[in-house]
């Protein structure tokens, strides 16, 4: 059955192993790709040049929310729904904060990161909007989410 994007969410917690909220307003995701450099390993007896995999360049993943200012948290406390206040904060402190992505699937991905963030440009018809960069730097790990819990991978 395909599924469609719709319900996928980016989840934000302040230490590994921590409580994770969700990022209100995310309105698109990034390719997540790790495709590894490759690395020419080619000799004198080959016909044709081999390769192996290098290292992987996870690049800078870039989210784009809608903002919401007008409220810190709802009464539920599973969502942060001033999520451009609670990057930018963690930005300016330059603190590194674990993130979790989410399909409607179940499967994602998590990792930690320090984050840059950037208002967009817009015109008087537009609603309010930010991107947010992660500079990661950690491994990514491959999540699984299910009713009895989170089970993780690595990658």
């Amino acid at each position: 059955m395909e599924t469609a994007m719709l319900g996928t969410h980016l989840d934000m917690a302040d230490a590994e192993g921590g409580t994770y909220k969700t990022l209100y307003g995310l309105q698109k995701v990034p390719d997540m790709s790790f495709e590894a450099e490759k690395i020419e390993v080619t000799n004198m007896q080959d016909k044709n040049k081999r390769y192996i995999p290098g290292i992987v360049d996870l690049g800078e993943p870039e989210f784009e929310f809608f903002n919401d200012d007008t409220q810190t948290e709802p009464a539920s406390g599973d969502k942060l729904m001033n999520s451009y206040k609670a990057l930018r904060a963690a930005e300016l402190a330059r603190q590194v904060k674990y993130f979790k992505l989410i399909y409607p699937d179940g499967t994602g991905f998590s990792w930690s990161a320090y984050v840059v963030t950037t208002r967009t440009g817009g015109g008087t018809g537009d609603a309010l909007q930010f991107k947010v960069k992660m500079l990661i730097n950690s491994n990514i790990t491959d999540v699984e989410e299910s009713a009895g819990g989170t089970g993780e991978t690595g990658k």
